[in-house]
């Protein structure tokens, strides 16, 4: 029997071996060829490893193995000089490597080195033909191979390269081997490793998206399998170190080690170890790896149909979960660590930066890497140009639309001058003129609009002036305002809120555009809008007079109070609480130090409308919890205690309107947990489910070691119409995956008895 069972794998590892082959030739650029040839360098090994315990047998049964023998070791001679260290350091596991070594190891794949392994492992598995061996079959190539629906897949895949003329972000340790790269050079130990993670996260990703384009041809899927599953579990051997003898070949410590010896606590590695079942999720995963993917089980009584059958019902999708988790910890250990916050840009584009190819080293000498001839410069003076790229960002892809969105930015700072527009500025004492350029991509964007789009189209055009807005945000505040004299009367509320994020003082269109519409008499919600606007633009405006003056210039008293003070008494909380929140962002927080008194003015506004007459009674009971609420500027949970409170008394249009506000991102949630679950709630409870959940499932992930913000989107999807066996598959999967206190445990049991006596509804 053992003769059969071993000639049957050393025929699966020579099919292997051509599989890896032909996705090595269809990669679309050097690196992938080289992240695909590395199951080469495996399999290779495994074919050394199998031929020689076929000798002694073969021996034992009176065949004469001198050719064979002679063969076998000639080709493991020059495995061991070409890809013996490849195969143990890069591909099997991926260990520490001197730098330029790597490179170089890396360097040295190439497609005649690879066909030779392939081809070589192929013929002698053929010579053994002339043994006559009992159970041994002719080697035939894998039929998928001449399948033209995989054919057109590879193809697919080949001419699937990108040719953008910008450079990206390398941080990981072969960065340098990869075209139109920036890459970064660090010896210390702790950014090794962390280079390490960038670059298993890099293969990672491109073998899962070409997974993808192969499924439902098994013999492919399953080098792809093999190569995931060694992978993932190497990632994890470079995060956490592993437990193993003193002196093993596998002794390497791992990230969180190395931060501890320098002093630095892996908090978010601690915390995913002690709230994660990662045993049995890392040790099948290990299992199969060890078994099949990185090595193939010698021992003869293990079938090769066992070890398929073991890798091919393995859960890829549960290890996919268990490593998103992991990349996830990986990224925010680098956030919570200073000095490792470059890995988190690893793949970012380098807009303007001149790529460079030249230091790439072909992967097929027939097809050399082509010579650099420097950066294709767009025309932003060209019509078309400019009508290509909008349709780049209203209907491309991510990386589509952030290239339109370079493209018209510059457009927006470098197109022809058609006109200077001057604007005065009047102070004490007297004036000051300044001139701003409106350009010919301005009056494209204009005339776009004034051609009345659809109101998709409309709304996408203003999002894309406001990614636009770190380059001149005066002339596009112009463009809307010019396209407001013929705008419909319903864009007024949008056309409102940009320019609340556009533009500052002074800006005399733009003042009197909302002030008309933040008077009296105006429909509410372009009242408010309004109201917001001029809000938004003397915080920006006045706080930075602020920070470089050091000496107010305006007041909150007397360009903001007075359009507040004739409101209603909700109409006033709903503006409170917006204003407050506006501190809450990015681009307003770096103003709240200057404008502390203002700051802590609204705070106080809203516990004394709370206190009025009208609410006194339904927020007495929770005015401890509002004033928390306010202490961590959680002005969505705000709303969500207040519309709470009122609408069981019946002022349903404010509690709406508190609801509505935060749903649209009028009112800012506070960048912690706390104020984003209050959004995810707040969205629930105006029955918008889909975004809730995408809300819930983002916090969770983003926080793979915080047990209750996994459970909180599982209650959030249980809280979706239809989604109950979705629910349930949800909650197996927590209790499978966490370590679960009794708290935890009642809470999701909670959620069980929900989802059985009662339909799906917001909680």
């Amino acid at each position: 029997m053992s003769l059969p069972a071993r000639l049957e794998k050393l025929e699966f590892i020579v099919r292997e071996l051509q599989l890896a082959l032909r996705l090595a030739k269809h990669a679309p650029e050097a690196f992938v060829a080289r992240t695909l040839s590395r199951h080469v360098a495996v399999r290779a090994e495994n074919f050394i490893a199998h031929a020689r315990r076929l000798r002694k047998p073969l021996k034992r049964a009176g065949f004469d193995t001198s050719e064979f023998h002679n063969t076998k070791e000639i080709y493991a001679d020059y495995f061991d000089e070409y890809f013996h260290v490849t195969r143990d350091k890069l591909s099997a596991h991926v260990q520490d490597l001197d730098f330029g070594g790597r490179i170089e190891l890396w360097n040295d794949m190439e497609v005649v080195k690879i066909d030779f392994f392939v081809s070589g492992a192929k013929e002698i598995y053929k010579g053994l033909a002339a043994l006559n061996i009992p159970g041994y079959v002719p080697h035939a190539e894998p039929a998928e191979l001449r399948d033209a629906g995989l054919t057109r897949a590879l193809d697919a895949f080949r001419d699937s390269a990108e040719h953008r003329p910008w450079a990206e972000v390398g941080v990981d340790p072969l960065a340098m081997t990869r075209p139109n790269t920036a890459s970064t050079l660090n010896m210390n130990p702790v950014h090794l490793r962390a280079g390490q993670l960038a670059l298993i996260r890099r293969w990672i990703k491109i073998q899962r998206d070409l997974l993808v384009r192969v499924q439902g041809y098994e013999g492919m899927a399953r080098v792809l399998k093999s190569r995931l599953i060694t992978d993932i579990v190497s990632f994890f051997d470079g995060l956490v170190t592993r437990n193993v003898a003193a002196g093993a070949p596998q002794q390497m410590e791992g990230l969180n080690t190395l931060l501890l010896n320098m002093g630095r606590k892996p908090a978010a590695i601690d915390q995913f170890l002690n709230v994660f079942a990662v045993d049995p999720a890392l040790d099948a995963a290990r299992a199969v790896r060890d078994h099949i993917s990185a090595h193939l089980e010698i021992d003869e009584t293990i079938l090769l149909s066992s070890l398929l059958g073991e890798i091919d019902s393995f859960d890829l999708d549960s290890c996919f979960a268990f490593f998103d988790r992991l990349a996830q910890v990986f990224e925010n250990t680098c956030r919570d660590v200073l000095f490792l916050r470059m890995y988190i840009a690893d793949g970012q584009t380098l807009y303007g930066v001149t790529p460079n190819i030249s230091t790439a080293v072909s992967f097929d000498e027939r097809n050399p890497a082509p010579v650099n001839t420097g950066p294709v410069i767009p025309d932003y003076n060209d019509e078309r140009a400019y009508q290509d790229n909008l349709t780049r960002w209203l209907e491309g892809d991510a990386t589509s639309r952030q290239d339109a969105r370079h493209f018209f930015w510059v457009a927006f700072l470098q197109s022809e001058v058609i006109e200077r527009v001057a604007e005065i500025e009047d102070f004490a004492g007297g004036s000051r003129s300044r001139t701003y350029d409106f350009r010919k991509a301005h009056r494209f964007i204009l005339q776009t609009l004034q051609a009345r789009p659809s109101e998709g189209v409309f709304l996408k055009i203003l999002e894309l002036l406001l990614v636009c807005r770190s380059g001149d945000p005066y002339v596009l505040s112009e463009a809307l305002i010019r396209y407001s004299q013929s705008a419909p009367p319903h864009h007024d509320v949008p056309l409102c809120y940009c320019l609340g994020e556009l533009a500052g003082w002074p800006h005399k269109s733009v003042n009197e555009f909302l002030a008309k519409r933040a008077g009296a008499g105006q429909d509410w919600n372009i009242q408010f809008q309004a109201l917001l606007a001029l809000f938004k633009i003397y915080v920006r405006s006045e706080g930075l007079a602020r920070v470089n003056r050091m000496k107010p210039c305006r007041s909150y008293a007397v360009d903001i109070a007075p359009l507040v003070a004739g409101l209603t008494e909700g109409q006033r909380l709903l503006c409170l609480i917006a204003f407050a929140s506006q501190f809450c962002s990015s681009r307003m927080g770096n103003y709240a130090q200057a404008l502390t008194g203002e700051y802590a003015g609204l705070q106080s506004g809203i516990e004394s409308l709370c206190k009025d007459d009208v609410f006194a009674a339904i927020c007495a009971p929770v005015a401890d919890v509002l004033h928390e609420l306010l202490q961590t500027h959680d002005y969505v949970g705000v709303c969500l205690l207040l519309a709470d409170r009122l609408k069981p008394a019946n002022f349903d249009t404010l509690a709406g309107e508190l609801l509505t506000a935060s749903c649209r991102g009028w009112v800012i949630a506070a960048s912690h947990n706390q104020a984003t679950r209050h959004f995810a709630a707040c969205l629930l409870r105006k029955q918008e489910f889909a975004t809730a959940l995408i809300i819930a499932d983002q916090m969770a992930t983003a926080n793979p070691g915080d047990v209750t913000l996994q459970i909180f989107a599982a209650q959030v999807l249980g809280s979706t119409p239809g989604a109950g066996d979705e629910t349930a598959r949800r909650i197996a999967t927590i209790r499978a995956a966490y370590k679960l206190t009794n708290e935890q445990e009642d809470s999701l049991r909670q959620l069980e008895r929900f989802l059985s006596h009662s339909p799906a509804t917001p909680q």
